[in-house]
């Protein structure tokens, strides 16, 4: 067998570096989700906590310092605060709601006159959406009530 040393064989030194880039890899693609995260707080329309949820996975298989960094930034932890199986307080829902169908409700009102069919999708999506929140704020509440 070939050996780079007496002690570690060359299948296990190829072996950390398949591991090496493969966390090099999963790590720069968290950060680039962590920009995409902060500029969707700023640009209307589009998505923080899809792409912070993402990062989070990929900081998880990567890097624990920076997956822990992320949960704990003052900004970005708010947006992870339920992604982990917490129950999202019944305040937090109704607001969440309320928030979600003024701006279902203002898009319609735009868009619906015209094209009915985006105004049909987007009431579609909203119920899709609003189901998600109650039904997994209960199941978490009454998971918690049995343990």
């Amino acid at each position: 067998m070939t050996t780079l040393n007496s002690t570690q064989p060359l299948g296990s030194a190829c072996a950390d570096n398949i591991g090496m880039a493969r966390r090099a890899c999963l790590t720069v693609l968290g950060s680039v989700c962590v920009g995409l995260g902060a500029i969707g707080i700023v640009v209307p329309g589009m998505p923080t906590t899809v792409f912070l949820i993402v990062a989070a996975f990929l900081f998880a298989r990567s890097s624990p310092s920076l997956h822990l960094r992320l949960s704990q930034h003052r900004v970005f932890g708010a947006y992870l605060r339920y992604a982990d199986g917490r129950p999202m307080p019944r305040r937090a829902q109704m607001t969440a709601l309320v928030a979600m169908w003024v701006g279902i409700a203002a898009s319609t009102l735009l868009l619906g006159p015209a094209h009915p069919v985006v105004g049909i999708a987007i009431v579609a999506a909203g119920l899709a959406g609003t189901c998600t929140i109650v039904l997994m704020g209960n199941r978490q509440r009454s998971r918690l009530s049995k343990a």
